[in-house]
């Protein structure tokens, strides 16, 4: 993981990666990842840029996609960014947990703190927990292939 800054201090690196994407963004190259992010933003929303790209490797899509840098900045509404976006909501803020905290009738909002995750993320996690929970259940353990 590579900081767009270098201790601390802004140069014009800053402001060329900036121009990538405000929050960060995902390389392969040389048969290495790389994932860059924006220090300066706030920290829950640094904890989901580097789950998203996490899920950017995680699901194949440097493989999948012909662009060399994969940012989610240009790009918000597609398949792939959507599926980085549901991958890192699951690993931040998983569906199991999330059903419990709803059965229990409490709000995402209060548990916040557990998360490390900005309201935003939140409630976005809590208005699609029923359709991934209706995804989980329609995956057969005994169809993946690791």
């Amino acid at each position: 993981m590579i900081p767009y800054t270098t201790d601390g201090f802004q140069d014009d690196r800053f402001f060329e990666l900036y121009d990538i994407s405000e929050d960060g963004f995902s390389i392969y190259e040389n048969n290495e990842y790389y994932i860059f992010y924006n220090p300066l933003r706030y920290e829950p929303r640094i904890n989901f840029t580097i789950s998203h790209e996490i899920g950017h490797i995680e699901l194949f899509h440097h493989f999948l996609l012909p662009q060399k840098v994969l940012m989610s900045s240009r790009y918000k509404h597609t398949v792939w960014e959507k599926q980085a976006d549901t991958f890192a909501g699951n690993i931040l803020m998983p569906a199991k947990e999330f059903k419990n905290l709803r059965d229990l009738n409490r709000k995402p909002y209060v548990e916040g703190y557990r998360y490390g995750v900005s309201n935003q993320a939140l409630q976005v996690r809590w208005n699609t927990l029923d359709y991934d929970l209706r995804q989980f259940n329609k995956i057969n353990p005994n169809e993946v292939i690791l």
